[in-house]
């Protein structure tokens, strides 16, 4: 909130007292960050429950042009009941236009895609790697490269995501097919993974 209460109406944007205001859903749930710390690992039900909708708004962005960039657990957020919702957009970029920088990294490391970090050009296929290391952390305890941040960035370049043993066989190669160093050899789009999740987890 900005300025004042005044900025509280039906509208997102408006202009109060001088101030210019953006009035936003009020999440009070926490995020899928709190949770984790909670609750470490997540069964493949509670993963999929809350990536099912936070892939469908990601899929909406796609189709808009606009890539995310920036995917990690402090941007899904849980209203009061539980629902999952994926915010902060302030690193993405607009998929035909060019907008994101390739002089330097935007983004948090762990969750990186190789080809952000190489300063290529990027589809959504760079946010579904980073779905793909979120997925991986929920399900396994741990992202898939640990250390300093010049070797967790050298980690998604040039070294193999290690497989999670403790889960299904066909989950873990779902979950390495995400996080592939070539993003051609990922699903070629969000609505690919919804139907791979609906999958494994609904059969």
């Amino acid at each position: 909130l900005v300025g004042s209460e005044m900025c509280i109406r039906d509208r997102e944007y408006l202009l109060s007292q001088g101030w210019f205001c953006i009035a936003m859903e009020w999440l009070s749930g926490g995020n899928l960050r709190k949770l984790l710390r909670k609750k470490k690992v997540l069964s493949l039900t509670e993963w999929a429950t809350i990536f099912l909708p936070i892939l469908s708004a990601l899929s909406y962005a796609h189709k808009k042009g606009v890539l995310h960039l920036d995917l990690k657990p402090e941007n899904i957020l849980f209203t009061s009941a539980g629902q999952a919702k994926l915010v902060d957009f302030g690193t993405s970029a607009l998929i035909t236009a060019g907008t994101y920088p390739t002089d330097y990294i935007v983004g948090t490391p762990e969750y990186l895609s190789p080809e952000q970090i190489r300063g290529d050009s990027l589809s959504p296929r760079a946010d579904i790697y980073q779905v793909g290391v979120i997925s991986y952390e929920c399900l396994s305890g741990k992202t898939p490269f640990q250390g300093t941040v010049s070797d967790i960035l050298h980690a998604h370049c040039f070294q193999p995501v290690p497989r999670v043993h403790s889960l299904p066989p066909n989950v873990s190669t779902f979950l390495l097919r995400l996080l592939e160093k070539n993003p051609d050899f990922r699903p070629f789009s969000v609505d690919e993974v919804i139907e791979e999740i609906l999958e494994l987890t609904f059969p």
